[in-house]
């Protein structure tokens, strides 16, 4: 009888047969007025040219290294787009656009594009593939790059911060004095990157420590994910962990969900029924305190309980609006009240949303629910009931989860888990590839679970308005009231942070007392560097009425697909400085109604019976575009192909 082997001797002897990561990063320099790429390397292979690396130069030394190591990045797309920057648009325009090119003749693989000498592949933000063409109608093998930057979602000297060392306070403890040294010289490095002229030792010596810890961060990275039981395909991103999850508790894959298929008008109504979360502000300039900040404990996560079983379920066409159970439709709906945020969210045909008093669209039950509660008029036009006939609990290990990564707290067993939890919904509402978990059911009928629980705690206020809620951000709330919500540390509870006062500029820039500004879609340090600038137009805005924008300066690269949407081929792999106008216009969604000394106030927009809310323009899972097509059904996607 052969004896029970040691579970912790299998674990060791497992990790030893897996191949080394190696990284691949290159060096770019200002040369002659150019930004070229002077230096790429890929684990202890390296190829330089003080000129500039031309594609050709790049993807034969790519193609050429030897195929026993997983190679790995941090965030390539500009290492991608100055590899590629020289080839004709139309190639480039080909490489980006995937949806766009035809199947291969075995009906399972989207054909990669011919270059001269070679054959590419990518998808950014996941990996890039080379193989080199060895005679008219032959190739080598692929060597995949896999791009693990949104494993770690932040710099990557924040990711190498919060792996090899502790933070008290502000204060970055690093586990010994020489990785102390080595991150503070990358960090170094990166705040001169886009200023780099000439390739010398130093830059040389900078890429080269960036290797070896990008090397070091993945094996730790790789080894805390084994210890918890997750083994991704690919190590593409957090979706890839997801992956390994629902396989692991045995998810049902959509491919095996047969209303997907066989029900298209329940899957376009679901479809169109996603709306994203729920950003929104009413106030606008400083607000005094206190003000009262709610967080959902893992807003999503604790709503994933409650999603129904799509393989017993059954789905009735209804005539009439149902009185309770889970259900979807078109409605119109009319609030003649005061409150102070609307019922439902709007799509408008400029794709922004908006949440209007009065308006026509398609919702799941929460939000019906919810606003049927406030009064609100509901004109039922049709949709579907569901009607349970089972008992499954597809997720019933989420909660588990929960427990165990709160129980790690912030050691690194406990970041894989928490990443797992927070991109769950992702790999849901997936959009992009060939999505084998993607269900627009699920992923309309959590967010709009989030969306009414967010609108109820709104409204919970003394009068019932909600006019003294500040913002709405996804899963949180900032108020002027505190509010009788269940407050904790458990799956679905609230947190509650009181602060001193707030300034808001946008739903996605504030600033808060002691705290280091939010931003959305402008880099932070450069909203700190204006800070004052926020300030002092918002003090001429209350003395004159006049909105003035803060116009902040960025450095940017231009990547491959922001080059060909302006058609500037030329623009592509340089750094532009660039200006950004940042307003507190709040005309967009929102109407004044209202002004203090400090703020003003805004209510929502009055809508119309004939504002009515367009589709979703992306299909989640692809049903839509009927992208499960016999022979690629079981083709799962491209990031997590085993």
């Amino acid at each position: 009888m052969k004896p029970h082997s040691n579970r912790k001797e299998d674990r060791h002897r497992a990790r030893r047969t897996l191949k080394p990561f190696a990284g691949v990063d290159g060096e770019g320099g200002n040369v002659f007025g150019r930004h070229e790429y002077m230096l790429l390397r890929a684990g202890r292979e390296v190829v330089k040219s003080a000129s500039g690396l031309t594609w050709e130069e790049c993807l034969r030394f790519l193609t050429d290294l030897p195929r026993d190591k997983i190679y790995v990045s941090f965030f390539f797309d500009y290492d991608v787009t100055k590899m590629l920057q020289g080839l004709p648009s139309e190639r480039l325009r080909r490489i980006l656009d995937r949806d766009s090119r035809p199947v291969g003749p075995d009906k399972s693989t989207l054909l990669a594009v011919d270059i001269p000498g070679f054959q590419v592949d990518y998808l950014p933000g996941k990996e890039f593939r080379i193989r080199r063409k060895t005679d008219e109608n032959s190739y080598g093998k692929w060597l995949i790059i896999n791009d693990v930057g949104s494993f770690f979602q932040t710099s990557f000297v924040s990711a190498l911060r919060g792996w090899f060392g502790t933070m008290q306070g502000d204060r970055w403890i690093p586990e010994t004095e020489q990785i102390g040294k080595i991150v503070d010289r990358i960090a170094e490095g990166k705040e001169q990157r886009n200023s780099f002229g000439k390739l010398s030792d130093y830059e040389d010596e900078y890429n080269l420590l960036e290797i070896v810890m990008l090397e070091n961060l993945m094996e730790r990275f790789r080894s805390v994910c084994l210890s918890v039981g997750l083994k991704p395909a690919r190590w593409q991103g957090p979706g890839n962990l997801v992956v390994a999850q629902f396989r692991r508790v045995g998810l049902p894959r959509s491919k095996d969900v047969p209303l997907l298929h066989n029900m298209p008008d329940l899957v376009s109504m679901a479809n169109d029924a996603f709306y994203g979360g729920r950003f929104e502000a009413s106030y606008f300039g400083e607000i005094p305190g206190p003000i009262y900040q709610y967080d959902i404990n893992s807003a999503y996560a604790a709503t994933y309980r409650s999603l129904p079983c799509l393989l017993h379920g059954e789905w009735e066409w209804v005539t009439r609006q149902p009185e309770d159970g889970i259900y979807v439709g078109n409605v119109g709906f009319e609030d003649d009240s005061n409150r102070g945020w609307g019922p439902f969210p709007i799509r408008t045909k400029l794709r922004s949303i908006v949440f209007p008093r009065k308006g026509r669209g398609c919702y799941f039950s929460p939000e019906i629910d919810s606003a049927t509660r406030k009064g609100v008029r509901i004109t039922w036009e049709g949709g579907y009931r569901y009607h349970g006939v089972c008992g499954c609990q597809h997720f019933n290990w989420v909660e588990p989860l929960f427990e165990e990564r709160k129980r790690l707290g912030k050691d690194a067993r406990g970041k894989v888990l928490k990443l797992v939890l927070a991109s769950t919904y992702g790999k849901l509402a997936q959009s992009v590839g060939r999505p084998p978990y993607a269900n627009p059911i699920w992923a309309s009928y959590l967010l709009s679970k989030v969306r009414a629980q967010l609108g109820d705690a709104a409204l919970d206020s003394s009068d019932g308005t909600g006019s003294d809620v500040v913002m709405l951000a996804t899963d949180g709330l900032f108020s002027r009231e505190p509010r009788n919500l269940p407050v904790g540390n458990a799956l679905g509870e609230w947190e509650c942070t009181v602060h001193d006062g707030i300034f808001v500029v946008q739903s996605g820039v504030y600033f808060l007392p002691e705290h280091a500004p939010k931003t959305r879609g402008v880099p932070q340090r450069k909203v700190i560097q204006h800070t004052w600038d926020f300030w002092n137009a918002w003090q001429q805005y209350l003395k004159d009425g006049v909105k003035r924008d803060v116009v902040v300066e960025l450095n940017n690269f231009i990547g491959l697909r922001l080059g060909l949407a302006w058609n500037r081929p030329e623009d592509i792999g340089q750094w532009l400085n660039l200006k950004r106008s940042i307003s507190f216009d709040w005309t967009t969604k929102r109407v004044l109604s209202g002004r203090e000394s400090t703020f003003v106030t805004t209510v929502p927009p009055l809508g119309g019976s004939s504002l009515t809310s367009v589709p979703y323009s992306r299909n989640i899972g692809g049903f839509s575009n009927n992208l499960l097509r016999a022979g690629l059904e079981d083709r799962p996607d491209w990031a997590d192909e085993i």
